[in-house]
Parts: C-alpha cells; structure tokens; sequence
C-alpha cells in the first residue's frame, strides 16, 4: 500500500527497545522488519463486528490494553477526530478514512469508560 511506507520510515526511526505493534490487517505479510507485534486478527474481527465501519488505530489499542487485565487504565488524548493528528495535520485525510467516529465515541463510552478500572481524562464529554 502507498501509504504504508510513511508509517514504515517513521517506526524505523524508533528506538529498538520501544516495542512496537501492526494494527492494521493490511500491508501484515509487506516488509514489518519494524513492528515487533501484531493487533490480533481475531480481534479485529470481533471489534469490527462492533462497529459501522473499521476501528480507528485508537480503538484498537484500547482494546487490545483491555484485554490485558491491567488494575486501572489512564487514557489520555481521545478526541475522536475534534483535532489534527499527527499523520493528518491538515485533517485532509478525514474524509477517505472509512472511520465512524461518533460511533467510537459511543463504543468507547459504553464499553470502556463506563468501567471503573478505565479512566479518561477529559474535561467534558462532548458530541463528535
């Protein structure tokens, strides 16, 4: 995919000793000399399910730190799409994405921060 390399140069750049994890089911079997871990396949599957559209890299991640039975989990900078990130600081690429994002608000608040071990830091809630 073109625009796995953008994502392939950065993670290169990346200290060894930071481990790092494919999200994606895309681009999984194209050089990943870089990624150290890969989203479960099953997980996607199981979270797609869930969704209008294919989770955000966010999402997953969420889901896969849920997964890992930790005590408390602090989440911090979730905004669904309400800024710039840093791959899209124009937010040029919002548009094609494919990502439901009022719909991972809703998942995230019904299935995460309604848990009283997950945590989100945020001021207010707010309508993406």
């Amino acid at each position: 995919f073109w625009w796995a390399q953008e994502y392939l140069d950065k993670l290169a750049i990346i200290d060894s000793r930071i481990k790092k994890m494919h999200m994606s089911l895309n681009g999984r079997g194209q050089n990943h000399a870089v990624s150290d871990y890969f989203y479960p396949e099953e997980y996607y599957v199981e979270l797609r399910g869930k969704l209008p559209s294919h989770p955000t890299t966010g999402l997953m991640a969420l889901d896969y730190i849920n997964r890992c039975n930790a005590n408390v989990i602090s989440v911090f900078g979730f905004d669904w799409k309400a800024s710039p990130t840093f791959t899209d600081l124009d937010r040029s690429q919002e548009v094609w994405t494919g990502h439901d994002y009022q719909a991972e608000y809703n998942y995230c608040k019904d299935t995460f921060f309604s848990q009283s071990d997950i945590v989100f830091r945020h001021s207010q809630w707010r309508s993406v």
